[in-house]
C-alpha cells in the first residue's frame, strides 16, 4: 500500500500506522515524523471510532491548509495519511 501512497499524484509524503498509532511505514515530508503521527492519530481519533470494527467501511478525515492538506483514511486496522499539494474541495460530512 505505502507503493500505492507515494504514487497518489501530488504527494508530498505518508505514513502508515497501526490501530495503536505506531508507524510502519513512511515516507516524503512525514519520513519518520513521530510528533505529526502522534497528532493525526489523535485526530483522527478523536473524529472517527478507530480502530475501526472488522464490518466498518473505509473512513476519511481530510484537513485543508492554503497551500497542502492531509488526508487521513483508515481501513484494515491501519491508518493511513498523506499530505498532498492543493486543497480537496469536498464538502464537510458530519
Amino acid at each position: 500500500m505505502s507503493q500505492q501512497l507515494e504514487q497518489i499524484a501530488g504527494s508530498l509524503g505518508y505514513l502508515e500506522m497501526d490501530g495503536d498509532g505506531n508507524i510502519l511505514k513512511s515516507g516524503g515530508e512525514l519520513e519518520n515524523e513521530e510528533r505529526m503521527a502522534n497528532h493525526f492519530y489523535d485526530l483522527f481519533c478523536q473524529c472517527v471510532q478507530f480502530p475501526l470494527e472488522p464490518t466498518d467501511e473505509l473512513r476519511r478525515v481530510s484537513v485543508n491548509y492554503n497551500e497542502f492538506c492531509f488526508v487521513m483514511m483508515a481501513s484494515s486496522g491501519h491508518l493511513f495519511v498523506v499530505k498532498r499539494m492543493g486543497k480537496l474541495q469536498e464538502p464537510a460530512i458530519v
